[in-house]
């Protein structure tokens, strides 16, 4: 994709569903792919439970030479430049603590420049759907592991494009990805934390086209309250050469570029990305990202930038509010405000909110469990009790401490250490 984050675990909650709605037409999609295969890039789409995440991205690729099957460059006969201008628009909803769905809708314009095929074409290209399951992790000291299932699918037509005779806006092949993702935080300070992220995968295509195996390995600075982050890392995917079809019925539709329809292509990138959180609901993102190396594949390099968004949903099922406990305050009224009632008391100890991570100093012995609901309320410097400014679940437990996952923000709040947790009655 083009405009990751992936950021890992990360989630941008906190606006009402309503806002959502309104916004979701607009921002439909996933982070994942600039166009085709050839820089189509396997990322983590994980997200929180109960968390909403749109984006909105746009970009410029473009490549003026191949790497040929040995890996040197070259700029076939008669090609001069193959540039797309393209958009995309990413969402990505943690319906469960394991499961996360994701999606993505795109369109490009696609430049050629070139003596056999020049010309411009304009649609929609590549989308994607897919599924994420966490399997391992629960708190921010333990290895992250996601499984993820994805399907990417051509909305576009090659055979018309070669009719009309303009240039073809993908290999037109329907891609299946299986893999996993780990993340592991490897430095924590107070200021922020570094994660390392490193996933692989199997990509089964069809038409013909070789199998691949995806690949990503990153370090990313993620701050603990907000300001610049970024990423650095090395991305791309190596064929199976399992290719069937000839090179012959490919050479249309890319003017001889190795951006569509290579043969057993092979690719690695670079990529550099920095951005800033301006609050806990938007991001800005600038990415960079060029190709160091290559089999068959498109010699090139891009750029983008986009915004992502949080929002989040805080109704029962069937739309009509559920129990106070289950919801925001906002809906019957601030929770200290003597519309619940509290059972139970901790103190914070530690938090990400980039993360969604708390960490409070009660665990097992005290009676914490897995599952249960705390409100998290923050204080003045004497210790007194200002107001409620989230909502967490527990999602694991020690004996003397746990780790919360913030489902809900009700303020725009900083959680920091000494905040005090309580547990609703229901």
């Amino acid at each position: 994709m083009c405009i990751p984050k992936d950021f890992s675990p990360t989630s941008l909650t906190r606006r009402n569903i309503l806002l959502s709605i309104a916004t979701f037409g607009l921002l439909l999609g996933s982070k994942q792919a600039c166009a085709d295969f050839i820089i189509h890039h396997w990322e983590n789409h994980r997200a929180s439970d109960t968390s909403w995440n749109l984006g909105l991205a746009g970009g410029y690729y473009a490549t003026t030479s191949n790497y040929d099957p040995n890996g040197n460059a070259v700029v076939p006969s008669g090609f001069g430049k193959y540039s797309r201008v393209f958009g995309e628009a990413t969402s990505e909803y943690g319906f469960s603590p394991q499961f996360t769905a994701f999606a993505r809708f795109a369109w490009s314009n696609v430049q050629l420049d070139s003596t056999s095929f020049p010309g411009t074409a304009f649609g929609l290209s590549d989308q994607t759907l897919g599924l994420n399951y966490r399997v391992l992790g629960k708190s921010s000291e333990l290895l992250a592991i996601d499984l993820q299932a994805q399907l990417d699918f051509p909305a576009y037509s090659n055979s018309s494009s070669l009719q009309n005779k303009i240039p073809y806006l993908g290999d037109g092949s329907a891609d299946f990805t299986l893999g996993a993702f780990g993340t592991l935080p490897f430095l924590d300070r107070p200021f922020g934390k570094f994660l390392l992220t490193g996933g692989g995968g199997l990509t089964v295509r069809n038409s013909g086209f070789s199998s691949a195996l995806p690949y990503l390995l990153q370090a990313t600075y993620e701050p603990a309250h907000g300001g610049l982050f970024g990423t650095l890392g090395m991305l791309g995917f190596a064929s199976l050469n399992t290719d069937s079809t000839s090179a012959a019925s490919r050479r249309a539709g890319s003017g001889g570029s190795n951006v569509i329809n290579a043969i057993n292509p092979s690719l690695a990138t670079v990529r550099f990305q920095v951005g800033y959180q301006f609050s806990k609901t938007i991001d800005a993102i600038a990415t960079y990202a060029q190709s160091i190396a290559g089999q068959a594949s498109a010699s090139g390099a891009y750029f983008s930038g986009g915004i992502r968004m949080g929002l989040n949903r805080n109704m029962s099922g069937s739309g009509l509010p559920a129990n106070p406990t289950r919801v925001p305050p906002a809906e019957y009224g601030k929770s200290n405000r003597g519309f619940i009632n509290y059972g139970f008391e901790a103190k914070v100890t530690a938090a990400n909110d980039r993360l969604n991570l708390v960490k409070i100093d009660h665990g097992s012995d005290t009676g914490v469990e897995v599952g249960q609901t705390y409100d998290i309320f923050s204080t003045r410097t004497d210790g007194s009790i200002i107001e409620s400014i989230a909502r967490a679940r527990v999602t694991s437990v020690k004996p003397d401490e746990a780790a919360l996952t913030v489902t809900e923000y009700y303020k725009e709040v900083w959680i920091n250490s000494g905040f005090i947790a309580k547990r609703p009655l229901e």
